[in-house]
């Protein structure tokens, strides 16, 4: 769980992917980028049933998000231990030293 702050670039909302998702998959997006269950080396434990409470949407909706975003190559998940790992974290979240740095060598 992260429990320090992260930098998310606005740039998102011009970017060509996340300007054609529906409303529920650019929130999906924004929450596995700065959720509270997000690290900073991008790789974590978020059950559907943590997805679908944050999002307010079914556990059926948000296991068909998991399975969308990693058609998309977004995302890569383990379904039977529930591990995400957010291909494209690095876009939006950059990391150029200081304390999210040294966060980012601490959760590898």
């Amino acid at each position: 769980m992260a429990n320090y702050e992260r930098t998310f670039k606005s740039a998102v909302w011009t970017d060509g992917l996340f300007e054609m998702m529906s409303n529920v998959e650019k929130l999906f997006y924004i929450l596995i980028h700065v959720g509270e269950e997000t690290s900073d080396c991008c790789m974590f434990q978020i059950t559907p049933k943590r997805i679908a409470f944050h999002l307010g949407i079914s556990v059926r909706k948000a296991e068909e998000l998991i399975e969308s975003f990693i058609g998309k190559g977004l995302i890569m998940y383990n379904f039977e231990h529930n591990e995400m790992l957010v291909l494209d974290y690095m876009k939006h979240n950059p990391c150029r030293g200081g304390l999210k740095y040294e966060n980012y060598k601490k959760d590898f």
